[in-house]
C-alpha cells in the first residue's frame, strides 16, 4: 500500500507558530487585510477594492505601526521602564503623525482604550 497523507498531516498539525488556516505566514509582518477591508464596508456598503489596493494598504499600515512602535519604544526606555502603556503609545503618535492625522489618531486611540477598559476591568 502507498503511504497516506494523513501521516503528512499529523506533522504539520502538531509545528509551533502554525496559523492553522494552511497558509505561508511571513514572521514578522502583520496581517491588517481583513480589519480594512471590515472598515471599508462599514464606511462605504457597495464599494470594492482590487488586491493590489489593498496590498498597497496592508505594506502601509506595517510600514506605520512599525515606525510608531520603534517610537514608543525609545520614549519607553528614555524613561527608564520595561513596559510599553498607552501614554508611550499616544506621545509616538504625536510625534510621526502631522496635525490632523495626529488628532483624529489620538481621538480613536483614546475612544478604543477606554471601551476596553470599560470591557475588561
Amino acid at each position: 500500500m502507498a503511504p497516506t497523507k494523513a501521516s503528512s498531516n499529523s506533522k504539520r498539525s502538531t509545528s509551533s507558530g502554525s496559523s492553522g488556516s494552511g497558509g505561508k505566514v511571513k514572521k514578522g509582518h502583520e496581517d491588517f487585510r481583513n480589519y480594512l477591508y471590515k472598515i471599508l464596508k462599514e464606511i462605504y456598503h457597495d464599494t470594492g477594492i482590487t488586491r493590489q489596493a489593498m496590498d498597497s494598504m496592508n505594506t502601509l499600515m506595517n510600514y506605520l505601526f512599525h515606525i510608531i512602535a520603534e517610537e514608543a519604544s525609545s520614549i519607553m526606555k528614555a524613561a527608564n521602564r520595561t513596559t510599553m502603556a498607552a501614554n508611550d503609545i499616544q506621545s509616538a503618535v504625536r510625534k510621526v503623525l502631522p496635525g490632523e492625522l495626529q488628532k483624529h489618531a489620538v481621538s480613536e486611540g483614546t475612544k478604543a482604550v477606554a471601551k476596553f477598559k470599560s470591557f475588561y476591568v
